[in-house]
């Protein structure tokens, strides 16, 4: 399996970073920009880099010498963007990317783009086109024909409760193309013109469907004991209710891979998360990052084992206190978002409930001034209110109006956990900050320091916890 993946001046990755998966299955949020896709890519030149060269050189570039050229041109795409001339480097489980042998590890890759919408959907071309462990696709249609249409057609019934959608191979010389056909519509199969007839939703499921089948029935535990499968974006298009589904059927099917499963979906991310470590019970074979970009640089958040007892563990092991300082910054910042949301919107960390609290039938409060080009919240909804109370002579109304926002304000816990956040951001510039960016010898910030930076960040955790009735933030 795969345990650590490290990179610098790759796509959108200019200073070094790493994924240390540790064998373990590994769920990667990154809102779109942010270079989520860029690791996507640098697995694929680890483990795919023949099928790069092959692909995007010409088959006519036969000298050896042009060859390399053609090579290191192809690579050179995948240099930092704003310094394109200096080399990226690449590990994989320690050793450069060049000299890796993946032996014994199988690794199926499917993106967003291999499950785009088409008007006709060659099956040939679409197996040859993705990763998914198939060398000769005409051979294995032809020998898997029936397996295929069995497993898409039983996924669609049984996990997607598409129960009058059904697929079959259908052979128009030369090739072998995808028919769709909608028994609640009509009894006519369709492999023309798709997207007249299926919404893009239905034509994605379907072609990740095809394609995940392919994945089971490559052969690959022939090839080695290790079987890895990549997903980048393959659910953007589907509804809530379709996701939950295709995670339970990966759960089902793909017990035995390790998976890697990057989205821009923070509503899928979160229930993924919830349904593999809490639903399924398989919290210790998971591990989830967040990709984000900062002043043009993507950097890799670890969510889980972010808990300030998992810090403290690591300093007691005595990591470099660089280290230390960088993961109590990280996770400094992630639950200032989670503040963001404990005050807008009630503090519940699943997505479900964020959304719910958002598309209320109670009024939202925001106001742009265009004049200022100040953005007003209900923070100043709620001083300016003040204000008219304040100026008020003292009848009831105002007695009333008082005695509620005195309620909302009286909140003790809310006050200690401000408290708390404006001590840390005093140490996340005298001592964060500074051992995040260290580079000597010398380090810069006292051990009292770290632990005092350690404490608020416990402080914070329990404060969220009780804030909202349970502890969600300490993992």
């Amino acid at each position: 399996m795969i345990n650590k993946l490290k990179l610098k001046n790759f796509k959108a990755f200019r200073d070094e970073a790493e994924l240390v998966f540790d064998g373990k299955n590994a769920l990667i949020y990154g809102e779109n920009g942010t270079g989520k896709s860029s690791l996507y890519q640098a697995l694929k030149v680890v483990f795919h880099r023949k099928r790069i060269f092959d692909t995007e050189i010409p088959s006519t570039v036969t000298d050896p010498l042009d060859r390399q050229n053609a090579e290191k041109d192809v690579l050179a795409q995948y240099n930092y963007q704003k310094t394109p001339l200096t080399d990226f480097t690449l590990e994989i489980d320690g050793q450069d990317y060049k000299t890796f042998t993946p032996a014994g590890i199988d690794v199926s890759m499917i993106s967003r783009d291999d499950i785009l919408a088409e008007e006709v959907i060659d099956v040939v071309k679409l197996l040859k086109r993705a990763i998914v462990g198939i060398d000769d696709p005409v051979a294995f249609v032809v020998d898997k024909k029936t397996t295929i249409e069995e497993f898409v057609n039983l996924f669609l019934k049984d996990y997607f409760c598409e129960e009058n959608l059904t697929i079959e191979l259908t052979y128009r010389s030369p090739d072998w193309l995808l028919t769709i056909k909608d028994a609640s519509r009509d009894n006519r199969g369709r492999n023309e013109n798709l997207t007249e007839y299926f919404n893009e939703a239905k034509l994605h499921i379907i072609k990740a469907l095809l394609l995940l089948t392919a994945v089971l029935y490559n052969g690959s535990a022939a090839r080695g004991d290790e079987r890895v499968l990549v997903l980048d974006d393959v659910i953007s298009s589907l509804d809530a209710a379709n996701r939950t589904f295709f995670v339970e059927l990966l759960k089902e099917y793909f017990d035995e891979y390790q998976l890697i499963i990057l989205t821009h979906s923070v509503s899928f991310f979160n229930m993924a998360e919830y349904a593999f470590s809490i639903a399924y019970g398989q919290k210790d074979s998971w591990c989830q990052y967040q990709v984000v970009e900062h002043v043009g640089n993507s950097e890799i958040v670890e969510r889980s084992s972010q808990d300030y007892a998992s810090i403290i563990n690591r300093e007691k092991n005595r990591y470099p206190i660089g280290d230390i300082g960088n993961r109590i910054r990280k996770r400094f910042e992630f639950l200032v978002c989670e503040v963001s949301k404990l005050l807008h919107t009630g503090g519940v960390a699943e997505c479900g409930k964020l959304i719910e609290a958002i598309n209320t039938p109670k009024k939202l409060y925001y106001e742009y001034d265009a004049a200022t080009k100040k953005t007003n919240t209900v923070y100043d909804l709620i001083e300016e209110l003040t204000g008219i109370i304040d100026a008020d002579s003292g009848s009831p109304l105002k007695t009333q109006l008082q005695a509620v926002i005195d309620r909302y304000v009286s909140n003790t816990e809310i006050t200690k956990l401000r408290d708390t956040i404006c001590d840390l951001v005093l140490y996340q510039k005298v001592s964060m900050h500074p051992l995040s960016h260290a580079t000597g010898a010398m380090p810069l910030s006292t051990q009292k320091e770290v632990d005092r930076s350690i404490t608020l960040l416990m402080m914070l955790e329990k404060q969220m916890g009780t804030l909202i009735g349970r502890d969600l933030y300490s993992i």
